[in-house]
């Protein structure tokens, strides 16, 4: 049996540390928004992917296609029409707004400790974040997906091919979770089509045009087919084991190029897992309240 003296020493061992965890995590915050200031002031130091964004003439996207060339457009013609009111912003503006949303977002996904530790350590997640690219967005979106199926529209209309992982759903027998997905997808797409339906001929044709295109620097350079396999082969083990963190190496795998960006998409299994990060303010939110027990 524990001593009352022994359950002092522990609680407040627990007190200490708890809060050592909220002074580091008020830190790290600290440190990000010092980061993202940075980032802003600079315009960062590749910022082309959010500049692409912004960039890119919605009645005209393919005009520079060329996979790997700078500003070249490549997802489908809903993204960058729904991305059209951007435009009629400042471009420091849109970057100081959409860096602010990457690192609130990473923040969510592992924590302020974590994104601080992501940024120091990892080249891949500093690019992502400067550069705007969607990959980071991805691995998100991914973990969101997985609670709301319509979230899948952004990957399906952006990479595409990474809509492998919708095996999930199938080999589950989650078919409403399939439909929504395809559903919302199809709707976006069918809208889309109807306002501008020579741009979704002219998307075709340059996926078509790039499949043959050789880029410099991938980090992995397995043709898409074979990674496609293995891809739908890691959803399949993890449907059939329960393991959701599996989808994002799949996806990852999937990639149309596999840039190093995609690495940070990784950080994605620690939520896909179940696990929560911490905020250095939890220990000022009240516990939740408990319903009596009957009789």
């Amino acid at each position: 049996m524990i001593s009352a003296r022994t359950a002092r020493e522990l609680r407040l061992s627990r007190s200490t540390a708890t809060l050592a965890l909220d002074v580091l995590g008020w830190v790290a915050i600290g440190y990000l928004v010092l980061y993202w200031l940075d980032l802003v002031a600079h315009l960062g130091a590749n910022h082309y992917d959010a500049w692409t964004y912004w960039a890119t003439d919605p009645l005209n996207p393919y005009r520079n296609s060329l996979l790997g060339a700078r500003g070249a457009y490549l997802y489908s013609p809903a993204w960058v029409q729904l991305m059209e009111p951007l435009r009629h912003l400042p471009f420091p503006v849109v970057y100081a707004c959409w860096t602010a949303i990457y690192l609130l977002a990473l923040g969510w996904l592992v924590g302020p400790l974590g994104a601080a530790a992501a940024l120091v350590l990892m080249t891949t997640a500093r690019l992502n974040i400067a550069g705007g690219n969607v990959q980071l967005m991805t691995g998100i979106v991914l973990v969101i997906a997985m609670r709301y199926p319509a979230a899948w529209s952004y990957l399906l209309l952006t990479k595409i091919t990474p809509g492998v992982a919708l095996l999930w759903f199938a080999l589950r027998r989650e078919w409403r979770s399939l439909v929504i997905a395809i559903g919302v997808t199809a709707a976006i797409a069918a809208a889309s089509f109807v306002v501008a339906p020579q741009l979704w001929v002219e998307w075709l044709r340059t996926l078509g045009s790039n499949a043959s295109v050789e880029v410099a620097a991938p980090i992995l350079r397995v043709p898409l087919l074979p990674r496609l396999a293995v891809s739908a082969a890691i959803v399949a083990w993890g449907a059939w084991r329960n393991r959701p963190a599996a989808l994002i190496l799949a996806v990852v795998l999937a990639q149309p190029v596999v840039w190093a960006g995609a690495i940070t998409m990784l950080l994605a299994a620690f939520r896909l897992t179940g696990w929560r990060p911490r905020w250095p303010w939890a220990s000022l939110m009240p516990p939740p309240a408990t319903e009596p027990a009957p009789g």
